[in-house]
């Protein structure tokens, strides 16, 4: 609760300051309320502190948060150089190029991120780019957090409560029951494996970038399909527990 409230704190102050606000989702209805203030406010903190905590989830085998951060930031910064957006084109160069000096440690174990490893993407609006874009270039880590919660408080277990139930830790189990080689090989197959399937992702919605109900649709078919591979590793974990 202390994390969460202080997170809070320092969004807020992040929002107020650089006025990086979420002002719309193309639903005219919700973006009618995003003009309000205080709803444009808790909305984007919401958002944000998903993000943030979605990304700590994910940091439970290695290379997974880099190789993802690295793969969104990459494909960010392509869309910029051939659309002229607005970014800036070289602070993103600096953290793709630190992001891949900490994969390499990472692999080999040698380097954790830890609790302060979630990094804060600034993204400028563009009437161009449909927002639901940059929903799907951070899709894994949002829905990570979203779902673990939901997940939680379905079963009566305090959200803030650490298991190993996340996506990547049931693969990570799966693998390491199934390839037969050491844990370090397995953990570190899992993060590339996830992000693997992120850069075919990536690159298949990559030219609808201000299709709306492509990127939504698409969005869609990445939450089913998390739900079942989890609900299918799921009860390969309770078997083997068994």
């Amino acid at each position: 609760l202390f994390r969460i409230f202080f997170q809070t704190i320092v969004v807020i102050a992040y929002l107020v300051l650089f006025d990086n606000f979420i002002t719309s989702i193309r639903i005219n209805f919700f973006d009618n309320l995003l003009n309000i203030f205080i709803i444009k406010l808790i909305f984007s903190i919401f958002c944000i502190l998903i993000l943030i905590n979605g990304t700590n989830f994910m940091d439970g085998v290695n290379t997974l948060v880099v190789g993802y951060f690295i793969l969104a930031l990459s494909n960010i910064l392509y869309l910029s150089e051939i659309n002229d957006l607005k970014l800036d084109h070289f602070l993103v160069t600096i953290c793709i190029l630190v992001l891949f000096l900490i994969y390499l440690f990472n692999f080999f174990g040698l380097m954790f991120l830890g609790d302060s490893g979630s990094y804060l993407i600034s993204f400028n609006n563009n009437d161009l780019v449909s927002p639901y874009y940059i929903v799907a270039i951070l899709w894994y880590p949002a829905y990570e957090n979203l779902f673990s919660i939901i997940r939680k408080l379905i079963f009566k277990k305090s959200p803030s409560n650490p298991d190993n139930e996340h996506l990547h830790q049931l693969i990570y189990i799966f693998l390491k029951k199934n390839i037969k080689k050491n844990n370090f090989f397995s953990n570190s197959l899992t993060g590339i494996l996830i992000c693997i399937y992120n850069l075919i992702y990536f690159n298949l919605i990559f030219n609808y970038f201000s299709n709306t109900k492509i990127l939504v649709f698409s969005i869609l078919f990445n939450v089913t399909l998390y739900n079942i591979t989890f609900i299918f590793l799921n009860k390969f974990q309770k078997k083997l527990i068994l």
